[in-house]
């Protein structure tokens, strides 16, 4: 079981590590241009949702069938990340939106970050958010005020533990990316950006559940809530949706949540650590990959 498990978090980093200077280019895009973003361009903002709908699934594709079979394996890969795997995530992202929004509904906050992790990793934390999350936060927030459900997905607090804990304790690429990703992150609300750290060590995942979880019960114990979904999800736009006396339950979550996916995250990669050669794809890292 060990090995197998090993075997598909491998396969997973081969597919994603190539491509990480794509995402980061991707996350530096979307933080600058983007309207909400620090420099909006109309034009330049114009390439975010080509790149996250289309290139990055491709290039991922691309890369897991050459694995497989060499170029035309690659081949391959890219035609059915549009044709045939596209469907099959929606059905994922259905499943596990429903999933969160009951075990909200049955009073088990905390417990809804499981499906929401599994779900954002897997690049569908815009269709949580936005198709599932974000109308019952509205719905809420029109008659208290403010709403715990623009938390649960949103929170930039357990990211950032992830990609702290990576460069405290990752090694080669993994450690020297982490910098620049925290700041497109946790500065710039890009969360995209830290899925692949978590596809490329699949256990990492612990890390992301033990922030998540650790913050919503805070949370819930508070009841912290915001009063509109941030947008980016960056810190400086939690701020600018925390309502008046809120600023301690809110950013005490994202404390919260970073602390704890940083140190389960740091004991993970201590205990196992994850390398290129892990990863079987020594020989086809860039590394020249951006830092930041």
């Amino acid at each position: 079981m060990k090995e197998s498990i090993q075997r598909v978090g491998g396969a997973m980093a081969g597919m994603v590590i190539p491509n990480i200077g794509a995402f980061i280019a991707w996350g530096l895009i979307t933080a600058l241009f983007i309207p909400t973003g620090w420099v909006p361009n109309e034009g330049l903002s114009e390439m975010v949702g080509p790149m996250i709908v289309s290139l990055l699934p491709i290039l991922i594709g691309y890369t897991g069938g050459k694995m497989v079979h060499g170029h035309r394996g690659g081949v391959i890969g890219a035609v059915v990340s549009k044709n045939v795997i596209g469907p099959i995530l929606q059905g994922i992202t259905d499943f596990l939106g429903n999933a969160a929004g009951a075990l909200v509904d049955a009073g088990l906050v905390p417990l809804a970050d499981i499906p929401i992790e599994v779900a954002k990793v897997l690049f569908l934390n815009n269709a949580i958010n936005h198709g599932v999350l974000g109308p019952l936060g509205a719905a809420e927030a029109a008659e208290t005020g403010q709403s715990i459900w623009f938390l649960l997905e949103t929170n930039p607090g357990p990211g950032l533990g992830l990609l702290l804990a990576y460069w405290f304790a990752g090694t080669g690429m993994w450690k020297q990316s982490a910098p620049g990703s925290i700041i497109i992150h946790f500065f710039g609300g890009i969360h995209e950006i830290y899925f692949p750290y978590v596809l490329g060590h699949p256990i990492m995942i612990l890390s992301m559940w033990a922030g998540g979880i650790s913050a919503d019960l805070w949370f819930q114990i508070t009841g912290a809530g915001l009063v509109a979904t941030p947008s980016p999800g960056s810190i400086f736009a939690y701020l600018a949706v925390t309502p008046r006396g809120g600023h301690f339950a809110v950013l005490g979550g994202v404390l919260i949540g970073a602390v704890a996916a940083a140190v389960v995250g740091t004991i993970i990669l201590r205990a196992r650590p994850i390398t290129e050669t892990d990863a079987g794809v020594e020989d086809t890292i860039d590394v020249n990959v951006p830092t930041a």
